[in-house]
């Protein structure tokens, strides 16, 4: 990320550059008179996301983890087949079986850009957006059922209301506008293309324009076909009002990072979070902002159990003298009560449990691992900007997930055992 925007910057200063030595002869300016008019001409004639990272970002993520599980006929093995890069898979069909069994409810969380009229908290900037089978958009900007949006939206925003590109915006982690996040270098994304976020129907402008057709409005605007230059120009300014037809939508981790606050936001009362952030110790900072938007935005309160005991350094080493020791947590899994308010309108004093696993080290990981670790001290808070792990890195993750998620179900299940036992 930084090597890009670095790059971005030099070519964009070489440019500048070279149009302040031409002294304005009538050369430069027919030749800078030729290039805006080409930026104008395929702004108003292509759709400014297809000349974008965007598009690739989905296809990329599409080839790398879009695959259905296929019975062999030859050996009888349940196999992952990659799906055709045609096909797309409907995000309003996504959650039930080809025979109708239910599956789990999957929310993908995004974040909508809302900057200059002060809706949202300072330093905040973007709100909640997300995209599921049943619902898509968040409580600032209004819901719409997704089978409707489908219908309505025009061919080409359809492409982006699929699994690929739910999955895709949810990720879209460098963008023009990022809220929390927000960086200088934004206005030279936006302008390189060199971007991830894109744009999706408001759900308050269709309510909207709804009650203006059922008004007999027949004038009353309506979706946009594809996305213009006016939309790479409010991109490049950082003009998101909540009224207009479209809104930004980009990496959820620019609301919250870890999507914890939609599951308390959906009154669940067991939780299992992974944090994979690249906080830097010694604290959950991620966690921490999390909580703190949870409390702030929904008036839930959450109480964690001995949250000290995940940061690095707390545990000990049963080898004197490890490397290893200073960044030792005593365990992975920190747990804690969720109280959620009398309005949540749960029956009774209903609290919930709320179990995270963080990306740490701790005493009791396979001496594999723990070599991995020594050898490498950015381990494991590689950033995420390195989209290019190569076969160690992407082991030791994997490795280390695995260990953390048996891990968390240990603890839970130790501590139900325990409160069976205090309460016969």
């Amino acid at each position: 990320m930084v090597g890009t925007t670095g790059l971005l910057a030099l070519l964009w200063l070489l440019l500048f550059g070279a149009a302040a030595t031409t002294r304005g002869t009538p050369a430069a300016l027919a030749g800078g008179a030729g290039v805006l008019a080409v930026v104008v001409v395929l702004g108003g004639v292509f759709d400014v996301t297809s000349l974008s990272l965007h598009p690739f970002y989905r296809e990329r993520l599409a080839r790398a983890f879009a695959v259905r599980a296929v019975r062999r006929h030859d050996d009888d093995q349940v196999v992952a087949v990659p799906y055709d890069p045609a096909e797309h898979t409907t995000l309003s069909a996504y959650g039930t079986t080809a025979e109708g069994v239910p599956f789990p409810e999957v929310i993908f969380a995004a974040a909508a850009n809302l900057k200059g009229e002060h809706r949202t908290p300072p330093g905040l900037g973007a709100v909640s957006y997300t995209m599921s089978a049943r619902w898509t958009g968040g409580p600032d900007v209004g819901w719409v059922r997704t089978d409707d949006l489908e219908r309505i939206a025009p061919d080409r925003l359809r492409h982006d209301l699929t699994v690929q590109g739910a999955v895709a915006f949810s990720g879209a982690a460098f963008a023009s506008s990022m809220g929390r996040s927000s960086r200088w270098f934004q206005v030279l994304l936006a302008v390189s293309g060199a971007r991830l976020g894109s744009w999706l129907p408001n759900p308050a402008f269709l309510r909207r324009a709804h009650e203006a057709a059922r008004a007999g409005d027949w004038a009353y605007p309506w979706l946009p076909r594809a996305r213009r230059l006016g939309y790479l120009v409010r991109e490049v300014f950082g003009s998101h009002p909540h009224h207009e037809r479209l809104v930004h939508v980009s990496d959820g981790g620019h609301y919250d990072n870890l999507g914890l606050v939609e599951l308390l936001r959906r009154r669940c009362t067991l939780i299992y979070c992974v944090d994979a952030s690249n906080d830097t110790p010694p604290t959950a900072r991620t966690l921490a902002e999390a909580l703190e938007l949870a409390w702030q935005e929904l008036g839930v309160r959450v109480v964690l159990d001995d949250p000290w005991r995940v940061d690095p350094g707390s545990g000990e080493s049963d080898a004197p003298g490890s490397p290893l020791a200073p960044r030792l947590a005593h365990t992975p899994v920190v747990t804690g009560t969720v109280y959620y308010p009398r309005e949540s309108g749960l029956p009774g004093h209903v609290t919930g449990r709320l179990v995270v696993g963080r990306a740490v080290l701790w005493p009791d990981l396979p001496y594999s691992l723990q070599s991995y670790a020594a050898h490498h001290p950015e381990f494991p808070y590689d950033s995420t900007g390195d989209q290019w792990f190569d076969h160690g890195q992407f082991s030791a993750y994997t490795e280390l997930g695995r260990h953390v998620g048996a891990e968390a179900r240990r603890v839970l299940r130790n501590r139900t055992a325990t409160s069976a036992d205090d309460h016969p």
